[in-house]
């Protein structure tokens, strides 16, 4: 599959999700750029390897796409609300890591990180003063 069939089913399952035509746009272009910048960053060119730079293009399309359904298995239900509502730059929404676009999920884990790193921190205390 060539990258401009991509961006046209990527471009297609967004609107059946929004029912906008240019949020899906935007939305859009926030992949391509992130798959220009990645691609750039791992010396991968389209000319010379499009089947690397379609990975990481249907990698970054399918993860935004599973965290706007509200149906799929990720269970995201805010964020087509976000992106319906104008709570999220669109341009840039691609670029944001999986807690950005999922916080609710991810609440517990960065709480559950964060005791347990004080509780390291408070061991290591105990140890060095006794």
């Amino acid at each position: 599959m060539t990258i401009e069939k991509k961006r046209q089913e990527c471009i297609n399952h967004l609107y059946g999700l929004l029912k906008n035509a240019s949020k899906c746009q935007q939305i859009e272009g926030s992949i391509l750029t992130y798959t220009n910048t990645k691609a750039d960053e791992l010396g991968i060119y389209p000319d010379d390897a499009p089947v690397a730079y379609l990975e990481i293009y249907n990698q970054k399309s399918l993860h935004l796409l599973y965290n706007i359904d509200p149906n799929s298995h990720v269970g995201n239900k805010n964020l087509i609300i976000k992106i319906l509502t104008d709570q999220i730059d669109l341009n840039n929404i691609a670029q944001c890591e999986a807690h950005e676009l999922y916080p609710e999920q991810w609440m517990n884990i960065i709480e559950m990180q964060r005791v347990r790193e004080n509780l390291l921190i408070n061991h290591k205390k105990q140890g060095t003063s006794v």
